[in-house]
């Protein structure tokens, strides 16, 4: 499966939507940290990372359903962890409420949301758009 940087911006909201996963608040300058999987032009996959300090948020992972069960999402996740180290991200943190299991599998963790920096905390994403049951997980690198 073929991964790059910065999909198209259009595309990835359609797919953030198709998926419904919460993209209100992503400006021009959020997709700069986005990875796509599949064709350039349209991609099948995305995946986005935010930085904050030595904490990062790994932002919307969104397969699009022909593209399921294919590898894409894996791949995503592998190229955006390998991202993060290089920027010397220590911790990756997640929202989820449908991929705990997929998640686990990579080397995730729960996490109690108590358990955060400040940095995570003040995000749109866990401060706001995903609701307070949603699990939190995080790997240590």
């Amino acid at each position: 499966m073929n991964i790059y940087q910065h999909p198209p911006r259009n595309r990835a909201i359609e797919i953030l939507q198709e998926c419904g996963l919460p993209h209100t608040d992503l400006n021009e300058s959020s997709f700069q940290d986005f990875l796509g999987c599949g064709s350039k032009d349209k991609p099948d996959g995305i995946i986005g990372l935010e930085q904050y300090g030595e904490d990062g948020l790994l932002r919307s992972l969104a397969i699009t359903a022909s593209a399921r069960n294919k590898g894409c999402a894996k791949g995503l996740v592998l190229e955006l962890e390998a991202l993060a180290e290089s920027r010397g991200i220590r911790h990756l943190y997640l929202l989820t409420n449908t991929a705990e299991d997929f998640f686990l599998q990579l080397g995730y963790r729960i996490v109690e949301r108590q358990r955060v920096s400040d940095a995570i905390k003040n995000t749109q994403e866990f401060s706001a758009l995903c609701p307070w049951d949603t699990t939190l997980m995080r790997k240590s690198f």
